[in-house]
């Protein structure tokens, strides 16, 4: 399956400043009141989260809310 701007869009509520570069898809989006920057690898084999102020338990959380958000499995 390859992500595009357009699923992101469709599936993950709240997603903003999408923008497709160089075979990835990124987006911000508010996870738990953090804003994460978010970095999607179109075929879905790299999911990279960015925010400063969360722990390792709550990326983990958002990168599995995101990989079932963008597959169609939430």
């Amino acid at each position: 399956m390859n992500i595009t701007a357009e699923t992101v869009v469709t599936r993950v509520d709240f997603a903003k400043n999408i923008k497709e570069e160089e075979g990835f898809v990124l987006f911000d989006f508010s996870y738990e009141e953090e804003l994460a920057h978010v970095r999607v690898k179109d075929d879905l084999s790299l999911i990279e989260v960015k925010c400063r102020n969360m722990s390792k338990e709550l990326e983990e959380g958002f990168e599995q809310e995101i990989t079932e958000k963008l597959t169609g499995l939430a």
